[in-house]
């Protein structure tokens, strides 16, 4: 299906500005019917066979990203695809825009006080690719933090069931740090982290619904361990990821460097 951009993106910039904005525990975005209908069922149709996903370490997580042309997809299926990013940068934009007033809970810990004038106005960012996740049989997420490069995250839910009938056990969990802050997504089992955050929320898993948040350094999220058989978990994540340059202008050079050693292969 060709959408016109114009159109969707209009309706994904007013989901985005209609959305409540909440600082607890840290600053988030739940946003109602993200995508225009006609665009959500076309994604759910083209979502892509399992086989095509890559097994991660998280139990029975799977991914596909689209950062580089993938010639197991069609043409038509990568134009696709194409189309559904650049609506999703509409969207992380004003993400950005709305979450900005906030972003002390990402630089402060780094900086301390004078964050904003570190930030003079602007963190420079790169949109990340779209990536598609899908859960099935038993899974779970302990709580954790993004990478430490990411700025704002966010995961849009793809579930079969109509909107009418949200499930907060296969959502979100966000979880308030009692004092724990880490800078980036190490692996930390369920056990060790827990008794030093608390659950305050949850994101349900919801038809056409989104989150979006903050990623600062206490920022913990997770998901509940679960058995849901052959049904499939679905979402899409997209975000906003900080140059390195930018991560040496703002958090110092030492900072900088480390980042480009934590990302240099192995």
């Amino acid at each position: 299906m060709a959408f016109d951009m114009a159109t969707a993106g209009a309706h994904v910039r007013d989901a985005v500005l209609a959305a409540p904005l909440s600082t607890e525990p840290f600053a988030h975005l739940l946003i109602q019917d993200f995508y225009p209908d006609a665009i959500y069922d076309e994604i759910m149709e083209r979502w892509p066979a399992l086989s095509l996903f890559r097994h991660t370490n998280a139990m029975t997580r799977y991914e596909f990203g689209f950062r580089k042309v993938d010639e197991r997809l069609s043409a038509e299926e990568r134009a696709f695809w194409t189309a559904v990013t650049r609506l999703n940068d509409v969207a992380n934009l004003v993400i950005q825009q709305r979450l900005a007033p906030h972003f002390g809970e990402k630089f402060e810990p780094y900086v301390g006080a004078g964050w904003r004038q570190k930030l003079d106005g602007n963190v420079d960012c790169l949109p990340t690719s779209i990536q598609l996740a899908s859960y099935t049989q038993k899974f779970g997420l302990p709580p954790h933090v993004d990478s430490l490069r990411l700025l704002t995250n966010a995961f849009v839910y793809f579930s079969e069931r109509p909107a009418s009938e949200p499930e907060p056990e296969l959502g979100t969990v966000l979880y308030k740090s009692r004092g724990l802050a880490i800078p980036t997504n190490w692996p930390f089992e369920r056990k060790v982290i827990e008794p030093f955050l608390d659950r305050v929320a949850v994101s349900p898993y919801q038809r056409n619904h989104c989150l979006a948040y903050i990623n600062s350094p206490r920022s913990f999220h997770g998901v509940d361990e679960l058995d849901i058989g052959d049904r499939h978990r679905r979402l899409l994540m997209f975000g906003s990821l900080i140059y390195v340059r930018e991560v040496s202008r703002i958090m110092g050079q030492e900072m900088g460097d480390w980042i480009m050693n934590e990302t240099r292969p192995k």
